[in-house]
């Protein structure tokens, strides 16, 4: 009984945590909205343009053309637009 326990809340905290994740990925995307493809941006002082958006990462150029991919989730605090 206890190890049905201990894998029921592992599983109910690993789906939790990816919900969270989906739902805080859609909120920044849909409601913020804070770039489009092709837009520059700034991210921790470096300059990147927005190659593919996607539902939980976003695609970046950097100055040199190399590719940067970026969880959602933590560009949710730190992009600006230029």
């Amino acid at each position: 009984m206890a190890h049905r326990l201990c894998v029921s809340l592992g599983l109910s905290w690993l789906i939790g945590g990816s919900l969270q994740e989906v739902l805080t990925s859609i909120i920044f995307l849909f409601v913020k909205h804070p770039f489009d493809v092709g837009d520059r941006i700034s991210i921790l002082k470096d300059t990147y343009t927005v190659k593919e958006i996607r539902l939980l990462s976003t695609v970046f150029l950097d100055a040199q053309g190399c590719i940067v991919q970026a969880p959602n989730i933590v560009l949710n605090t730190s992009v600006r637009n230029l």
